[in-house]
């Protein structure tokens, strides 16, 4: 059962207009973190075990390899001495409660990320060691060939492609691998004294000599991996299930405290950020009894509107950004800046000019601490050059960060960098025209490049996204906001079209359109654009049969073609004039924003791609309200209660984990740190700064 643990609100930069700061201090918020609950009963049996296996290494007489072990041990024990006073009788205060004994929230938080961190430089240094044993190949030893001979440079390549060949990843090289290489290395030290006449003879005597270190290291630990398999798989499942643990409690707290800080107007503005809607993989909501806190997840942001502020807030509950405390009061800042604007063009101007606005996102793009998440995150668009923007230069800098640890963010209309402003009198708030921005549009449109993708599939979850979603075609084909591709039923192959411009050409001539490319032109049109050419596009969708992956039967290409005959009599300029305008540069810029699919017409594409084998649910905003279920998670900020709120979705992604499941020690026996490698100091694997230099 969770326990509730009482948070006292941190003080805020600024005393709210009409609130009394001293106020702030007692209000309190009612934190149920499953996970802070494990910590506080699994942590004292992992602290334990970790400070023992460090003992014995330690009265061995010995080492081990992993220089952060015992910082991280360190960190871990501090941790466990600030949860045993959080208690629901006794919960987290701020730094003036009256209980002197009582951690404070910003002590609890230090303590808590500080051992995240730790358990990181752990994590991170497993997966470096691999690369430290990989041995030399310096660019020098390839000029060798035609310095000192053929058979030395044959030896020479000889080693350096068992070198390539026994690259190492985590450790886990073959053992006949390991020895081969210490084989071919004393055969190259060999080869040196034979050719000792040659300059290069020392180099190369001293690079083959680092060789047969390099293979004797992998040697040994080869042995150690093979002997200790089981305990090193249950070390790595431990580490990676208490950093599970800490990020998620670190996550909870963070966003009671954000909670906290905010207004009740700004908590209900931001509540679906504050407490995602938690749905299964086809986007229909959990049962109460289905919902978990823990994965596996994907942490879907909808609809953006140029708000860094939704996104740093998505991206701690996916783990992927952690906030100091101090910096969680400048954001819940921001948050409730943002809650409070006012809709209008003045208002937004006002948000978008806003100095410490400015300031403020500057301060958390750079202070916010980037790591691999534990959720997968998507962003579904619209996160640049729309009305929410504030400081566009600082916003490239996180969502870089982002892109970096996996986060995925989809092209949406307003992230086109071909939509900001071309000049003064062009200018729009709806486009983030008056947040700070020093850049050109060469560096926009390399930002586009590196960090956007137009679309996203993950076979795993069956998840595709596309900003604006997709729609059947006649054809039969699929439209999308950049052209029509050719029907497929496979979500892959799709992608792939996609991804690699392959799309369906149009004709230049009127008189080379067949029936449904005159179809497929008038569904590329906007409401300005049909009005102006004279065609009703709200008879055309009332009048003409649904597309369908089977394409129309007789019968509906019969009545397509007559309500043609009589929308072709009525086109102003005929169908070169709709060509003229389907072709033209600006109408592609357009179309990003025009082409509106309906959550049904979307819906209506799930299922003809859906396959038993191979279910495929819609991630898409751009048009319409928040809607999730059958196929579809629209995740549009407007919403059909209210007329606007931010959306974010926790989709869950195969069955919820049983209790205890992520807890670190459930039921594994023994103590898997005992299989610390207990090596010599001279055996030690050496730091990157002694490695031979090229």
């Amino acid at each position: 059962m969770d326990v509730e643990f009482k948070l006292h609100r941190a003080p805020r930069l600024r005393p709210q207009e009409g609130e009394n700061p001293d106020e702030s201090y007692a209000k309190t918020v009612d934190v149920t973190s499953q996970a802070l609950n494990d910590l506080k009963s699994e942590l004292p049996t992992f602290v334990a075990q970790l400070r023992t296996a460090l003992e014995d290494v330690k009265d061995d007489g010995r080492s081990h390899d992993l220089v952060s072990l015992q910082d991280c041990q360190d960190k871990l024990a501090k941790l466990e001495a600030a949860l045993k006073d959080v208690t629901p009788e006794h919960p987290i205060g701020n730094r003036d409660a009256p209980e002197r004994a009582k951690p404070t929230f910003e002590s609890l938080f230090e303590s808590l990320s500080g051992a995240a961190a730790a358990l990181d430089k752990v994590r991170q240094e497993i997966m470096d060691k691999g690369k430290q044993m990989e041995p030399q190949a310096p660019g020098w030893a390839t000029k060798l060939l035609k310095k000192v001979g053929a058979f030395l440079g044959l030896v020479v390549a000889a080693c350096v492609f068992v070198g390539v060949f026994v690259g190492v990843s985590h450790l886990a090289i073959p053992l006949t691998a390991a020895y081969a290489l210490a084989g071919t290395a004393a055969t190259l030290i060999a080869a040196a004294g034979i050719a000792s006449q040659c300059s290069a003879a020392s180099r190369l005597t001293d690079y083959a000599a680092r060789q047969v270190e390099y293979a004797n290291r992998q040697r040994a630990y080869a042995e150690y991996q093979m002997d200790n398999a089981e305990p090193l798989q249950a070390r790595d499942a431990q580490l990676n299930s208490l950093r599970a643990l800490m990020i998620r409690a670190e996550r909870d707290l963070t966003i009671a405290n954000i909670q906290g800080l905010l207004t009740e107007k700004a908590r209900q503005y931001f509540s679906a950020l504050l407490t995602p809607c938690e749905v299964d993989s086809l986007g229909n909501p959990l049962a109460a009894g289905e919902r978990t806190g823990r994965g596996p997840k994907t942490v879907a942001l909808g609809d953006g509107d140029g708000s860094d502020f939704r996104v740093l807030l998505a991206a701690i509950l996916s783990g992927h950004v952690s906030l100091p405390a101090e910096e969680q009061a400048v954001l819940a800042k921001c948050l409730q800046a943002e809650a409070d604007c006012r809709r209008t063009p003045d208002g937004l101007i006002a948000f978008q000019k806003n100095g410490d606005l400015h300031a403020a996102l500057d301060r958390l793009a750079h202070q916010a601490v980037y790591r691999d998440g534990l959720d997968t995150l998507i962003f579904i668009g619209d996160v640049c050059h729309d009305r929410f923007s504030t400081n566009r230069d600082a916003s490239r800098v996180i969502r870089e960060a982002l892109h970096a640890r996996g986060a995925v963010f989809l092209l949406g209309n307003h992230d086109d960098y071909r939509s900001t402003a071309a000049n003064d009198s062009e200018k729009t708030p709806m486009f983030g025209d008056f947040a700070k921005n020093k850049e050109t549009a060469k560096v926009w449109h390399q930002h586009q490049k590196d960090v956007f993708v137009r679309i996203y599939y993950s076979p795993d979850t069956g998840l595709l996204g596309v900003h604006h979603g997709l729609r059947l075609a006649p054809g039969p084909t699929i439209q999308t906001p950049w052209g029509f591709v050719k029907f497929t039923d496979n979500p892959e192959v799709l992608v792939r079209a996609i991804q690699n411009n392959d799309f369906l050409p149009m004709p230049t001539a009127a008189r080379d359109l067949t029936l449904h490319q005159k179809i497929q032109l008038l569904m590329s049109l906007s409401e300005d654009d049909a009005e102006r050419l004279n065609v009703d596009l709200n008879d055309m969708e009332r009048t003409l049969p649904a597309c369908t992956a089977a394409g129309w039967d007789e019968k509906a290409e019969k009545e397509v073609k007559e309500w043609l005959e009589d929308a072709e009599r009525n086109l102003l300029g005929g169908w070169t004039a709709v060509l003229e305008r389907y072709h033209s540069d600006e109408h592609k810029v357009f179309q990003l924003t025009n082409f509106r699919p309906t959550i049904a017409q979307t819906r209506a594409l799930a299922k003809a791609l859906k396959n038993p084998d191979r279910p495929v649910t819609f991630l898409k905003g751009h048009h319409e309200y928040q809607e999730s279920g059958d196929q579809v998670i629209s995740g549009n900020a407007r919403a059909k209660a209210v007329a606007f709120r931010p959306v974010a979705y926790a989709i869950l992604c195969g069955p919820a984990p049983p209790p205890g499941a992520e807890n670190p020690l459930a039921k594994r026996a023994g103590n898997p740190w005992e299989a610390l490698p207990r090596f010599p100091a001279e055996k030690l694997v050496r730091e990157s700064s002694g490695k031979v230099a090229g």
